[in-house]
């Protein structure tokens, strides 16, 4: 589904938060992933998503597959280019949002 929407713009997925609230039964679980992609233009073709994305990152979404089964995995998923994730990722950055995510995990 991601790989489908942002074609060859992605560069990485990361699954981070506790998965905890869905173990009896995976379609209560929201999965949240961080999908990192090569930069706004290639991702988007909205004008208006990748100014978005650019003034106010991140960009979050929802997102549901099926598998042949027929269960349903859900997911809420955020877009940010990988020179806003190195940016905000780093020591000297003090935008706490993604400091506080991803800098210590990934």
């Amino acid at each position: 589904m991601i790989q489908s929407r942002f074609q060859m713009s992605v560069r990485g997925v990361i699954l981070y938060g506790s998965v905890l609230h869905g173990l009896s039964n995976e379609e209560d679980t929201l999965h949240d992933l961080l999908v990192v992609v090569s930069d706004y233009k290639s991702a988007y073709k909205s004008p208006l998503f990748r100014a978005a994305n650019w003034f106010l990152p991140p960009n979050v979404f929802y997102g549901e597959a099926r598998d042949d089964q027929g269960t349903i995995y859900r997911c809420k998923y955020t877009i940010i280019s990988q020179h806003d994730f190195n940016k905000y990722t780093s020591s000297s950055c003090r935008q706490v949002y993604f400091w506080g995510r991803y800098s210590q995990p990934t």
